[in-house]
């Protein structure tokens, strides 16, 4: 009798062994399955606080733009049909030609970005006659902005 439970005791211990050793690289799987789940999760967490982080540098230029005063927007000339005799222009390029007539036969001079022009009321062949500190003539209407 002493023999049987002995027996017994042993396969008990044996199928143990054995449960555990079937199990063990389960586990370790397992563990490989939760270390990469980790990662993942981390990743996702970077990507979050990468998009605040962003989003806050966003509202602070926007901020400080308005803080500054710099909010001053241009319209394109040609989108706006509404033109009225006095509205301040600016070119949208680093030199715009200034026409001596609206068919440009002849280039009169050559504007920069920094010189305002103050549209005259006339239109004609796609140009816009203005006045500048170079003086009047006519540039391309495509070209030049509301300020």
């Amino acid at each position: 009798m002493k023999t049987k439970k002995i027996t017994q005791k042993n396969r008990l211990l044996a199928t143990s062994i054995v449960t555990a050793m079937i199990l063990s690289p389960l586990s370790a799987a397992n563990a490989g399955f939760l270390d990469s789940l980790n990662s993942i999760r981390s990743v996702v967490s970077d990507i979050g606080y990468t998009a605040n982080s962003v989003s806050y540098t966003t509202n602070s230029a926007k901020e400080m733009t308005n803080n500054l005063g710099l909010t001053g927007t241009t319209s394109t000339a040609q989108d706006n049909q509404t033109l009225k005799s006095g509205d301040m222009l600016v070119s949208k390029l680093a030199s715009l030609k200034l026409y001596a007539d609206s068919r440009k036969a002849q280039l009169s001079k050559t504007l920069s970005q920094e010189d305002q022009m103050v549209y005259l009321g006339e239109e004609a062949n796609g140009m816009l006659y203005v006045s500048t500190d170079k003086g009047d003539g006519w540039v391309q209407k495509p070209l030049v902005g509301l300020r």
